[in-house]
């Protein structure tokens, strides 16, 4: 037989169980149902944006202004394609497919007042070849002044990543000969190293954007842009089902607990002390 004390630290052990499986399960599908809603927000504000004015190039704040830009606001930008500057971002998705995202910066010019500003922009998304890693799509060769058409995200796409990636060497070599690096991220830190040699220009002030560019328009030959807006991955409503789910879960949890820890016990008492009557 147990002691009163043992039993009264077994109870006391069971009901913590109890009470932190049902808040815990009740805090996910409060957690649950709040991405939902943060999604929901960023889809009508994308919804917005798209029938909102394109800001042109004489609109683009300068420096650390560009972090004032809303993202999935659509923007025509003028500038040169930095190609030798290129980075292949790996393990990227797009329609359920794997590969790769090629981001390329875009030094501005024409009527920008703050031309000579370096924006990132993704370029496009290109499957990968199961046979070899490497095998992508020639990088577009424009030259000259272009003209680009996208929306502002605040960073660029990133992915989960063991340890730190090592940089690659800065190419010297002719911008025909070169070869863009295949990264698993590229964090702000990595471009200033990058693009040292073009922030470092004498007589000009550039500055790398704190915002980057997904681009639309124009098309480019290898690259597909089908670009998610408003929400990335799980959508509201697979957030909500799991919020419902968790919530179920809870309930369950509160209901078992006070089945067997309070009703069933009263029950069991009162069978126990309930007086017998013999013929």
């Amino acid at each position: 037989m147990l002691s009163m004390s043992a039993r009264l630290w077994r109870a006391a052990v069971v009901w913590a169980a109890a009470i932190g499986m049902t808040v815990a399960t009740a805090s996910l599908a409060v957690w649950q149902w709040g991405r939902a809603q943060t999604k929901d927000r960023a889809w009508a504000e994308a919804q917005a944006l798209q029938h909102a004015p394109v800001w042109s190039a004489d609109r683009w704040p300068c420096g650390a202004g560009s972090a004032s830009v809303a993202r999935f606001q659509r923007v025509r930008l003028q500038g040169h394609w930095l190609i030798d500057r290129s980075v292949w971002l790996d393990n990227r998705s797009m329609n359920g497919s794997t590969g790769f995202i090629l981001v390329t910066p875009l030094l501005l010019t024409g009527p920008s007042a703050c031309a000579g500003q370096i924006v990132l922009v993704e370029r496009g998304w290109a499957p990968r070849d199961a046979m070899r890693r490497d095998h992508l799509p020639p990088l577009p060769t424009e030259s000259g002044q272009v003209e680009v058409m996208g929306h502002v995200e605040p960073a660029l796409s990133a992915a989960y990543a063991l340890g730190q990636e090592a940089d690659p060497p800065v190419p010297q070599a002719s911008p025909a000969a070169f070869v863009a690096p295949i990264r698993q991220n590229a964090a702000p830190d990595f471009w200033q190293r990058w693009l040292a040699r073009d922030l470092a220009v004498q007589g000009q002030a550039r500055r790398l954007a704190s915002v980057v560019v997904r681009q639309h328009e124009p098309t480019t030959a290898g690259l597909h842009r089908a670009w998610p807006l408003g929400w990335q991955g799980t959508t509201p409503d697979r957030h909500r089902a799991y919020a419902a789910q968790w919530a179920a879960m809870s309930l369950v949890c509160l209901g078992l607990s006070l089945w067997f820890l309070v009703i069933r016990p009263q029950q069991h008492d009162h069978d126990v002390h309930a007086p017998t009557f013999q013929a």
